[in-house]
């Protein structure tokens, strides 16, 4: 049999085909990885923001609001490029755009209606919006024919009125002062009659007009031609009927002049009624959320907000600071955050809540410190809670107040439900007495918000020091929280020393960065500094049982450790007096364990929660013991780290947000807010940590370096 002599085979050929084929495999390999990477990457919707401020990523209250989103959303981005920079533009559009990936119910639009065929997609935008609304805005239309009917009986009102003005004035002697004022205010009311009868002239043809050439009918444009020319006339001719009432009045019984001021003198009040009746229909106008958008629009540009069940509109120039808000800390515009996440995603919870909060303040001022609006009216109520209002009107948290020594019986808000449902929150300001006018008040304050907690009301609870305690009074302030099992020891200041070179300093504030995480308002501002000042301590022993409460839960939410140089000081007024510039060069007090309370832990804030016989809800209430944290000087300390304005205490103003929406049963919403990661929420790297860091990098990248070399040199053999 034959043999066949084999080939010899070269060893470098098998080398390298061996060589080949690994890297073939691993292109193979590598390019498997990048197309699932790049698959994954657009099927999960997942971004990886690693900055300290999470500056690229959305808030938690966002991310929160997004995902209990119910129905389809529409959020159309109207700019008129010729108006609107692009660093503006894209600004929007990178938040829009994270928005979409995180929720499959939200649908993106953009219209600029500088474009003609985009001018057409703006037109159809307003009549979908007006197809929405057409059975409320057929209701207006009614409103408005007949506020334009009341204007014209108005106006010949007022006709009649001076020509019995005028026979007035002819039934005295012509030399009489009285004739000649019932001339002049005779010719003057004609001259009214004609500028009412113009109005209405006028407004009733605008009923025939439509907004931007859409199907919306221009309601605007008839609201301001009735209310610009007669707002106030119902409270001119009240006046006017008093000054005829009290003419008459002197009068001769059975004479012409008599008779003809009685005439005048209905016509008055009939005219007044009319007057009212026109001034409260045309306000009535365009309260329909397809009007209030077109109006927006009409005057700029804007991101509007349609929901399953409405629509909202938030202007341009509300996304972005102020240029002299730039200026204030030295930056760009394109440096500084923009609040259009606060507002969009605001915007979305309005349409989309079951309820939002309504903010009662409850203080024992002498005076009112907001206007209608709830916004404050006075300068020292601008800067003690200007910020803090501005901040909850931008998420459409309502307020109003509560001066309970200017109205003692307790308000009604059932007026403030507009087309959402309001809860009311209770947020007491508490007084010292430290004089008989204000001992007075603060015995007001007290008996208020001690009927609001026993009728199970939300209330915010913030506790100031009190020197009674320290003379064997009680506290009136939270002396009614006992039976729910806390006792607030109010005659205590908790304070802290710090020892340094230059000798022991005691300071009364904490910064708090951890708080309880077992309380849901904890588990939002854990991580957020918090600053809390003059604390005093909370105790919590669960009450007896009894027929109408039942069920209290405490939940500390900040927890102050035991400490050999931390106590709870029964001398704090003198300390106190000293003010914060004075206080390191005085005397420094030393704990007194006969008298203070030297062994921690104290809570100085927590949640409360109970059930009461005649409520289904449980009541809840929110306790922090200490007074002034959510006012601006403790909210707004900031400084400037890279150009941007960072808030120093971030937590200050979430803990009351956080507050406000648990009270409101809104827990959903317990969660950070875009504006609270200005602060880095990431810790700082440890010592160790670093040095672990600095090796690695050192060695770990040399020696994985020479590992590849190996690897390679192994695989060629």
């Amino acid at each position: 049999m034959a043999v066949t002599p084999t080939t010899p085979v070269d060893p470098a050929l098998v080398g390298r085909r061996r060589i080949a084929a690994v890297s073939l495999t691993l292109l193979a390999v590598i390019s498997a990885t990048c197309a699932l990477a790049v698959t994954t990457a657009t099927r999960s919707r997942t971004r990886i923001d690693l900055t300290s401020t999470q500056r690229y990523s959305l808030a938690p209250r966002t991310r929160r609001i997004l995902q209990r989103l119910q129905g389809q959303f529409e959020i159309v981005v109207v700019a008129d490029s010729t108006t609107v920079s692009p660093q503006s533009a894209q600004r929007v559009d990178d938040l829009l755009q994270e928005m979409a990936l995180r929720s499959n119910a939200l649908r993106i639009t953009r219209i600029d209606p500088a474009d003609a065929a985009d001018a057409v997609k703006l037109r159809d935008l307003l009549d979908r919006l007006a197809l929405r609304d057409k059975e409320a805005i057929a209701g207006q239309q009614v409103v408005a024919k007949q506020a334009v009917s009341d204007a014209h009986a108005l106006a010949s009102t007022l006709t009649s009125l001076a020509a019995a003005l005028i026979r007035a004035g002819e039934a005295l002697a012509p030399s009489e002062q009285r004739a000649a004022e019932l001339q002049q205010l005779a010719q003057l009311l004609q001259l009214q009659a004609k500028r009412a009868q113009a109005s209405a002239d006028q407004a009733g043809q605008a009923l025939d007009r439509t907004m931007a050439g859409s199907s919306l009918p221009a309601l605007d444009e008839t609201r301001s031609l009735l209310l610009d020319p007669l707002q106030g006339w119902a409270d001119q001719l009240s006046e006017f009927s008093q000054a005829l009432q009290r003419m008459r009045s002197d009068a001769e019984e059975g004479s012409p002049l008599l008779d003809a001021l009685t005439g005048a003198v209905k016509l008055t009040q009939k005219a007044e009624q009319q007057a009212a009746a026109v001034e409260h229909a045309a306000s009535r106008l365009g309260e329909v959320d397809a009007l209030r958008v077109a109006r927006l629009l009409a005057r700029q540009n804007a991101v509007v907000v349609i929901g399953p069940h409405g629509s909202t509109a938030v202007s341009f120039p509300a996304l972005f600071p102020r240029a002299d808000d730039v200026e204030a800390v030295g930056a760009s515009a394109s440096e500084l955050r923009f609040a259009g996440e606060e507002l969009i995603a605001s915007a979305l919870a309005r349409l989309s809540a079951r309820a939002l909060p309504l903010v009662v303040f409850v203080h024992a001022a002498p005076a009112k410190q907001l206007d209608e609006a709830g916004r404050p009216q006075t300068a020292a109520a601008r800067q003690t809670f200007g910020a803090l209002i501005d901040r909850l009107l931008l998420r459409d948290i309502a307020v109003r107040e509560w001066p309970v020594t200017l109205e003692p019986t307790r308000p009604s808000f059932a007026q403030e439900q507009d087309d959402v449902e309001r809860r009311v929150v209770w947020v007491v300001i508490p007084t010292a007495a430290d004089s008989v006018q204000t001992a007075q008040a603060m015995g007001q304050l007290a008996d208020a918000v001690q009927g609001l907690v026993r009728d199970g009301e939300p209330v915010l609870l913030s506790v100031n020091l009190s020197p009674l305690p320290g003379v064997g009074e009680p506290d009136p302030m939270v002396a009614f929280l006992e039976p729910l099992g806390v006792r607030v020891d109010s005659g205590k200041a908790i304070l802290w020393r710090e020892r340094t070179a230059s000798g022991v300093v005691v300071h009364p504030e904490e910064v708090f960065r951890r708080a309880e995480t077992a309380s849901p308002i904890g588990q939002a501002i854990n991580g957020l500094a918090t600053l809390l000042a003059w604390m005093t301590p909370l105790h919590f022993e669960p009450p007896a049982a009894s027929d109408e409460i039942a069920d209290v839960r405490f939940t500390p939410i900040f927890t102050l450790p035991h400490d050999a140089d931390r106590w709870a000081e029964a001398q704090w007024r003198t300390f106190r007096a000293l003010g914060a510039s004075r206080r390191a060069s005085q005397v420094q007090p030393e704990p007194n364990p006969s008298v203070d309370d030297v062994r921690g832990p104290w809570t100085v804030a927590g949640q409360l929660e109970w059930r009461l016989a005649n409520k289904e809800e449980p009541a809840r209430l929110v306790v922090v013991g200490s007074h002034g944290w959510f006012f601006d000087p403790f909210t707004q300390l900031a400084t400037t780290v890279d150009g941007q304005r960072v808030l120093a205490y971030p937590g200050n103003s979430e803990l009351f947000e956080a507050c406000v929406h648990w009270l409101a049963g809104l827990d959903e919403l317990v969660a950070p807010a875009s504006l609270s990661r200005d602060a880095p929420r990431i810790e700082p790297v440890s010592p160790a940590a670093l040095a672990a860091y600095r090796w690695g990098l050192a060695l770990g990248l040399p020696a994985a370096i020479v590992l590849l070399g190996v690897t390679i040199r192994v695989a060629r053999r």
